[in-house]
């Protein structure tokens, strides 16, 4: 499809500036892939009906995917639903429907942009394979339109699950088992685990209950996030500051085993 090579092309050579520790914030990087979305979507008056098909519809699904995950600083194994949640850019087909529906029928933009929301918000209610950042991200309108807060690499982790935790790497096979290494409860160590369970991080997560004045849990944290800049991030920086440490004892690992290997 013509529509996704030029985009494509452009992607792989913005992706070059936007690793997923360090360079622009996500602010700019949301500027960065919406210039590279406007020519995705040049002359999408005319090719929007083409998207009612899933394999022109994959085509340019996945070049907007490559570029959000480095919006948000994501790892590449992150679904495309929910990278586009998190970065709060609606699916390519919604976005080329609604600048169809505007030319075609004269609908102002923001009528256009309620209608998009509303079929996104119902695709990602009963999406079948993202529990964990659904449970956490449950209205997307909410999230995409705030005023504040920004996603980097380890938020993006515990929103989305993939990263430091042990039941992600048993997943990849990247470890030998799930559990904590941070504890002797012998659990898996999933996002849930480290910032609500795990008793290494209870002290730091009695402090930022105190500074905020109320308890946290998985169906409260990103609503208390999303009340004021400053809450984001009094959480923001707890989370980042445990997912910091848990690299670090994952890195200490991983040079431990190459080091044992060695000794062989």
């Amino acid at each position: 499809m013509e529509a996704g090579r030029k985009p494509e092309k452009m992607t792989n050579a913005l992706v070059k500036l936007m690793p997923n520790v360090g360079g622009p914030g996500m602010s700019k990087r949301r500027m960065i892939a919406a210039a590279a979305q406007s020519i995705m979507l040049y002359g999408a008056e005319i090719w929007a009906p083409a998207m009612e098909k899933e394999r022109y519809r994959k085509i340019l699904g996945s070049v907007q995917r490559r570029l959000l995950l480095r919006v948000v600083a994501a790892y590449r194994t992150v679904a495309e639903k929910v990278v586009q949640v998190l970065a709060g850019i609606p699916p390519i087909d919604l976005l080329a429907k609604e600048r169809r529906d505007r030319a075609k029928y004269g609908i102002v933009k923001k009528e256009a942009r309620e209608a998009t929301m509303r079929v996104w918000q119902r695709r990602w209610r009963t999406g079948t394979s993202e529990e964990w950042t659904r449970r956490l991200i449950k209205d997307v309108k909410k999230w995409s339109t705030r005023s504040h807060g920004e996603v980097g690499h380890r938020l993006a982790q515990w929103l989305i699950g993939h990263g430091s935790f042990g039941a992600y790497r048993y997943r990849i096979r990247k470890s030998p088992d799930a559990r904590c290494y941070h504890c002797e409860r012998a659990q898996d160590d999933t996002p849930e685990h480290t910032l609500f369970r795990c008793p290494a991080w209870a002290g730091e997560r009695d402090r930022v209950e105190r500074r905020l004045r109320r308890p946290l849990h998985i169906d409260n944290i990103v609503e208390v996030m999303l009340e004021g800049e400053d809450k984001w991030r009094i959480i923001e920086e707890w989370i980042e500051r445990i997912m910091g440490l848990k690299q670090e004892e994952e890195w200490r690992r991983e040079r431990e085993n190459r080091q044992n290997r060695h000794m062989l």
